[in-house]
Formats: C-alpha cells, sequence, structure tokens
C-alpha cells in the first residue's frame, strides 16, 4: 500500500497516531477535540487494515468488500458504529437541534468509552513494553503454541480466555479463532489448556 509521509502500513499508523490519540485523551478525558480526534484516527485505522490485508480477509473471512468489513467491525465491537458516527459527523453541520442534541450525547458517552479504551491501550502497551522474554519456558516455542496451544484454545470459552489473560471477550473470541497473542500470553493460555510441556 501508498505512504502517508512517514506511515506505511496499519501497525505503524496504529503506533504512530492511534496509541498517541489514546494516550492524549486519557490525560484529559474531558476533551471534546481530543476526543473527536482519538475517533477519527480510530476510525481511519480500518481504512489501513483494509487496504493491507483485504485478501487475507476476504479468505479467512468471506469479506467480498470493505463494507462487510465495517459490517463485522460494528457487530463485534458496537462501540466502533459510535466511532463511525463521530468520524462522519465531525464532517457535517446539522441544524436541527434535536439531532444535535443526540449527537452531544453519544459524543459525551463515547468520550469516556474512548477514555476507558485508552487506559486499556496504555495497561496492555506497558505490559508489552515490560515483558521480558527471557522469561518465557524454553519449550514454550512458537512451534509448540501453533501446533498444541492454539488448536487446543479452539475448544476453550471466549469467557474462560478473557478472564485467564485479563482482556476483553471481543479479543478473546479473535484467539479463539485463530488470532495470535502477544507471547506474554502464551504460558497463561497453555496453562488454560492443560499443556505444561
Amino acid at each position: 500500500m501508498g505512504k502517508s509521509f512517514d506511515i506505511s502500513n496499519s501497525k505503524e499508523y496504529l503506533e504512530h497516531l492511534l496509541d498517541p490519540s489514546f494516550t492524549e485523551l486519557g490525560k484529559e478525558p474531558t476533551s471534546s477535540r481530543l476526543a473527536i480526534v482519538a475517533a477519527i484516527t480510530c476510525w481511519h485505522l480500518h481504512d489501513w487494515v483494509w487496504a493491507e490485508h483485504k485478501t487475507r480477509l476476504r479468505a479467512t473471512l468471506g469479506f467480498h468488500s470493505k463494507e462487510d468489513f465495517v459490517g463485522y467491525l460494528v457487530a463485534n465491537c458496537p462501540a466502533f458504529e459510535a466511532i463511525q458516527g463521530i468520524a462522519n459527523g465531525s464532517k457535517h453541520f446539522r441544524s436541527e437541534q434535536r439531532e444535535a442534541a443526540r449527537a452531544g450525547r453519544v459524543a459525551a458517552h463515547t468520550s469516556e468509552a474512548i477514555a476507558k479504551e485508552a487506559a486499556t491501550h496504555r495497561k496492555h502497551a506497558q505490559a508489552r513494553d515490560a515483558w521480558n522474554p527471557a522469561t518465557q519456558p524454553t519449550w514454550l516455542t512458537d512451534q509448540v503454541f501453533s501446533e498444541k496451544i492454539q488448536p487446543a484454545l479452539a475448544q476453550a470459552s471466549a469467557s474462560a480466555i478473557a478472564k485467564r489473560i485479563a482482556v476483553s471477550r471481543w479479543y478473546a473470541g479473535r484467539i479463539r479463532e485463530g488470532y495470535r497473542p502477544h507471547p506474554r500470553h502464551w504460558l497463561a493460555l497453555a496453562g488454560l489448556v492443560g499443556i505444561e510441556r
């Protein structure tokens, strides 16, 4: 995909734009400006992900278009629809008082949700940075995770995974479907499915 300034992929977009937006909002959770910037930045991440991974998304999840992808995101993360509304609403002026009041209520609610999400992002980022690969047991390799742990996780419930590694049920559901979590979670997940060696 093309470059946008010094950003060339969705991972860089997440690290250089989205994470800092959430961090700033977390420091000033009542700022409408920061909430709107974070919402717009969050919304457009799906454009980057689709452009970069659409072939794989079509093959693994059966999406035919970006609209299918957006529908999936909204269905699995209801806050994403509110994010969409704020991102799109920020481009248009509406004079109707009732519509403006509704948008204001959504923005206020979503501002709190975004601030909470920002705190979660910071917590996980700190955990990733603090994790030392040298503490991982030598037997717990990429191959062991891929061939033994990952297949067994498909039989575990999303709530059990979420509780074991302190993540959302949505994220836990992705792990059940084959998403590979950060290696710091592997030992706990191995224990969940009864794999010790």
